[in-house]
């Protein structure tokens, strides 16, 4: 299981990104996980799902994505991610080639 500021790329649609929150399953609704394939995937909506802040680089805007575990690859040249939300949301970490929370993301995870 990843953890707020691991850095991956997507499996499927390549695009680098980092973790900003974990959900254990999936909790979007109904019609979103309908439309969205997940019932189709080999593990479902039982795993892991991310909400992930995308680099700019791949898709600009500040996308933040919903990602199931299995569609996510560790990929240790994706650090450092390219977006103006990181500053705000993500602490970097140099040494250890990721992110850590940052005092906003800090601060949702206490409240969960």
């Amino acid at each position: 299981q990843l953890v707020s500021g691991s850095c991956f790329r997507h499996r499927k649609f390549g695009y680098r990104a980092a973790v900003l929150v974990c959900e254990p399953w999936c909790s979007a609704t109904a019609a979103w996980r309908a439309q969205m394939g997940v019932p189709q995937l080999p593990h479902g909506e039982a795993q892991p799902f991310y909400h992930c802040l995308v680099d700019d680089r791949d898709r600009p805007g500040g996308q933040i994505t919903f990602v199931a575990e299995e569609n996510m690859e560790v990929d240790d040249f994706v650090y450092p991610i390219q977006s103006p939300q990181a500053n705000a949301l993500l602490e970097q970490c140099d040494v250890l080639g990721c992110y850590l929370p940052g005092k906003m993301l800090k601060d949702v995870h206490r409240r969960m």
